[in-house]
């Protein structure tokens, strides 16, 4: 009987092994599909680059800046509030700091934009005299919808550089505008106009995006259903993300050539920000760091244009041209201006680029520490959310315990064997 105990216990200590190895191994399957550490230091890296170069941006360049800063501090207010993230306390005291650095930059910056160009400063001060926050609920697009729009498209593509301003000028109540939220007849026609593509689309996307952040909603779905569109700006927002998202899936499918990395961070921050979760796949965030500077900004791609000579300036904004005619294949002529313009910096970066680079990242990192997500997430090997969280400290607490827990059980285990042994030569 004493031999059958002993058989008995060494298969329970065996149970308790095989329970402490899946303890030692749980951490990793919950997990991001990449480490916390890594996308911080990539957002760090990008502060730097900012607190630094501050002084070479334009108006449309710190908008970059600021959309990231709004979304660290979204994500610092849902960890305050105490709602469960994926988040350590390290991490998120990290992401706090970048956060009061962001918004310490951005302010710096003022004086200089004012005095690099006072007119234009003037008009479009609202998009860097504070932080961007916006982060819709989460939506799934509709491939359908962007194509029935897609084919209607029509022939008035003029939308020139004084247009757009004109009509962002409406919006904000600066320049010829008498007051916030106004809109004629002219502006909403380009602004809804269906069948666009490329920086067009996203200039439209963003003409809303900025009427939401100013209060301009009920002015805007009042148009929109005078204009037979009965969900309002959401079903035109709808409509605008769900045709992106068949450019972006069709440009990865066929491979991004490095003129279209621009377009391609402009539609992921666009969208991600309206809450449409298919634009945030991990293999696309992987693309993007990979494009990423070590200063921590966005440089010209080898092979996205020659070196002709040309200074740095003209350079960069012919890439912008190229890429025009390239996403929009000639279908109908691009804006002169977008929500941002490029403007090339004398280290080498590009501000547009690194702009819609920040917002691309700020949305990524919001996406990957909200554990409310749908079903669907489009975060290829990310886990479902199980019935608790824990954080990169965690894991490595819950490493060292369950070695512990094996070290420990191996002793017992030698110990009973060299007691079992002692009992049968008796």
């Amino acid at each position: 009987r004493g031999e059958g105990t002993m058989v008995c216990r060494m298969h329970v200590e065996c149970v308790q092994l095989a329970l402490l190895l899946v303890l030692a191994f749980l951490p990793i399957s919950l997990h991001f599909p990449m480490p916390m550490h890594t996308m911080i230091d990539s957002v760090d890296r990008l502060v730097n680059y900012y607190s630094e170069g501050y002084r070479d941006m334009n108006v449309d360049g710190i908008f970059g800046l600021r959309a990231l800063e709004g979304q660290l501090l979204m994500i610092q207010e849902e960890y305050d509030q105490g709602k469960r993230l994926r988040l350590d306390r390290t991490t998120a005291e990290h992401i706090r700091e970048l956060s009061q650095r962001a918004a310490g930059v951005g302010n710096m910056a003022i004086p200089h934009l004012q005095d690099l160009d006072p007119e234009y400063f003037r008009n479009f001060k609202y998009i860097v005299a504070r932080p961007w926050k916006m982060f819709h609920r989460y939506r799934k697009a509709d491939m359908s919808v962007a194509g029935r729009h897609n084919n209607r498209r029509r022939g008035d593509n003029d939308l020139t550089e004084e247009k757009s301003d004109k009509c962002m000028t409406g919006l904000l109540g600066s320049g010829d505008a008498k007051r916030q939220c106004s809109v004629d007849d002219e502006c909403w026609r380009m602004m809804t106009a269906p069948g666009k593509a490329s920086y067009y689309l996203t200039h439209q996307l963003l003409f809303f995006v900025l009427g939401e952040q100013l209060g301009c909603r009920e002015e805007l779905d009042t148009l929109a259903k005078r204009h037979n569109i009965a969900g309002g700006i959401e079903e035109l927002e709808h409509r605008f993300c769900s045709s992106m998202l068949g450019e972006v899936v069709a440009s990865v499918k066929r491979g991004l050539r490095p003129s279209q990395q621009d377009i391609f961070m402009e539609q992921i921050f666009t969208c991600g920000m309206m809450g449409y979760y298919e634009f945030l796949q991990k293999p696309w965030l992987d693309m993007i760091l990979t494009w990423q500077d070590v200063s921590g900004c966005f440089k010209k791609a080898d092979g996205e244009d020659g070196d002709t000579g040309e200074d740095d300036s003209e350079a960069a904004n012919r890439v912008i041209r190229k890429q025009d005619k390239q996403m929009q294949g000639g279908g109908f002529p691009p804006p002169k201006r977008r929500l941002l313009e490029e403007r090339a910096l004398k280290d080498g970066c590009l501000s547009h680029k690194t702009a819609v680079g920040a917002g691309a990242l700020a949305v990524f990192l919001h996406y990957l520490v909200d554990p409310y997500v749908p079903g669907d997430t489009g975060r290829k090997g990310a886990p479902t959310p199980g019935g608790f969280e824990i954080g990169e400290q965690g894991q490595l607490l819950l490493l060292m315990l369950a070695g512990a827990g094996v070290l420990f059980f191996f002793s017992r285990m030698f110990a009973r064997r060299a007691r079992f042994r002692r009992l049968l030569k008796i």
